[in-house]
């Protein structure tokens, strides 16, 4: 039978988890500290940063080279320190196969019909950045099926006369009469084309 863990060990631990939870989230989902692990951490653990104090201390001390007064650095400032420490053991926490894990479940989430659409609302919303803003409208024209990506049409099975046939007998006549013209036309210019090659190559060849 395992050991039964004493109270205050096992609130303590549970309190870490939940400070891990809050970081791992902090750092998939929260719009202003996303991917940005030392905020993650001050924001998950409380280390208020905005509230510290920017003041390091400082001596003045002669330079032996130049024969000036400096100030030399003997203790960071309180913002600096706190910073330093969640930097440190945010860099930790992301080493952590189990938090590793948390983050990936966590991204996945966002990779959600709902959540992806409005994301791309927001960006073709904002006129901040007017060229994500075209291309984030372009990419909804193409969800929504109103651009057609050329690049990515194929042909899967032989095109011939008889469906092309099948295909404009729905147009009228006059209409059909137009577009049997321009192949006719098109098919007699690579004709010409090809015969035009052929001559020029037997020409090479006999001088």
């Amino acid at each position: 039978m395992a050991k039964k863990k004493p109270p205050q060990k096992e609130k303590e631990e549970q309190e870490l988890n939940a400070k891990r939870e809050l970081f791992c989230r902090c750092y998939t989902q929260n719009s202003e500290l996303f991917g940005n692990a030392t905020l993650s951490y001050a924001e998950a653990f409380d280390y208020k940063l905005d509230e510290l104090s920017h003041d390091a201390v400082y001596v003045d001390e002669l330079d032996p080279d130049t024969g000036e007064m400096i100030k030399r650095l003997v203790e960071d400032s309180p913002h600096d320190k706190a910073y330093h420490v969640c930097s440190v053991q945010s860099s930790k926490l992301l080493r952590n196969a189990e938090i590793q894990k948390r983050i990936r479940q966590l991204l996945n989430e966002l990779l959600k019909d709902d959540v992806v659409d409005s994301e791309l609302a927001k960006l073709i919303q904002q006129d901040r950045d007017l060229p994500t803003k075209i291309r984030s409208i372009g990419e909804y024209n193409k969800l929504r099926g109103r651009i057609t990506d050329k690049s990515k049409i194929t042909i899967s099975q032989s095109f011939g006369m008889d469906d092309l046939r099948a295909a404009l007998s729905v147009l009228p006549q006059e209409r059909q009469d137009h577009v049997y013209a321009i192949i006719t036309n098109a098919l007699a210019d690579a004709d010409s084309i090809r015969g035009g090659t052929a001559n020029t190559g037997g020409d090479t060849q006999q001088s």
